[in-house]
């Protein structure tokens, strides 16, 4: 009989009042949260995601970086979910109300942030800790964007997020094969007057010379990157691998999408000898 493999679980915290729908919270909750390293490895869902779905997605991305050499908790940091409510509590129409949740983002941006200051990640939370004239905070190192719902001109130059996105070291990871941000991302931002019918980062990775590095992930769809996709061999993983190696896992990882393959030069000319007399 064999033994059965404990769960491990990430710890969490959360600005949320609810588990489904609900108002953002005006503190982080637990209060008495206690960070067991001086490094934090924070993981953010996106819109449209209720309290238990979100726990789990953070439990089985974490079990992938577990098998690629990122431990809930290692010299690399401290592994911890992000709650907040970008969802509704009404099945199947949720998706309608996602312009309504722009301003929850924003606010739940800044909950997080507040939070890290009381200690000593998203692009609005790197703007609001940027803002701050007390950087007893501690230091932002990198950060790694999965399907990014972030509007491409809004980190282009001169974009009310393109500070943050040239502060720390970057990689993003993204699909055209995203429905999610193909269909719904361009009509909900156009209503919410955040343009007409922009572009997601996650969708193609641009602009290209914001980010250090980014990875294409096709066919992965908008709710593949934290639970993988299941393919007929097995689980594609490819986002716990990328974010694991990006964290400092000793994981070979092949060329990234903006940097340049090296072409060979073309052969030497060779001039046939001839003898003379």
């Amino acid at each position: 009989m064999g033994k059965r493999i404990a769960l491990r679980i990430v710890r969490f915290i959360s600005a949320r009042t609810a588990a489904a729908g609900g108002t953002v919270s005006n503190k982080i909750t637990p209060e008495d949260f206690s960070p067991r390293s001086n490094r934090l490895v924070i993981l953010i869902h996106g819109y449209n995601v209720n309290q238990p779905n979100g726990e789990t997605g953070y439990n089985v991305f974490s079990q992938q970086l577990q098998t690629h050499k990122v431990p809930e908790l290692s010299v690399l940091g401290e592994v911890i979910g992000f709650l907040w409510p970008g969802d509704e509590n009404i099945k199947f129409i949720a998706g309608l109300f996602y312009p309504a949740k722009m301003q929850a983002a924003r606010d739940s941006a800044a909950r997080l942030a507040e939070f890290l200051v009381s200690l000593r990640v998203s692009l609005e939370m790197i703007t609001v800790l940027l803002a701050q004239s007390n950087r007893a905070w501690g230091r932002m190192e990198s950060y790694c964007l999965m399907a990014a719902a972030v509007v491409v001109g809004d980190v282009q130059n001169k974009g009310r997020l393109n500070p943050a996105a040239r502060s720390l070291r970057t990689r993003a990871l993204f699909s055209e094969a995203d429905k999610v941000l193909h269909w719904a991302f361009p009509p909900g931002e156009t209503a919410a007057g955040a343009g007409f019918f922009p572009q997601a980062v996650g969708r193609f990775g641009n602009p290209v010379a914001i980010w250090n590095d980014r990875f294409d992930l096709q066919p992965y769809d908008h709710g593949n990157y934290f639970p993988g996709l299941q393919t007929g061999t097995g689980v594609d993983d490819r986002s716990a691998q990328y974010v694991a190696q990006f964290l400092g896992a000793a994981i070979p990882l092949p060329t990234a999408s903006n940097q340049i393959t090296a072409n060979s030069l073309p052969p030497e000319n060779s001039i046939p000898s001839r003898s003379i007399g």
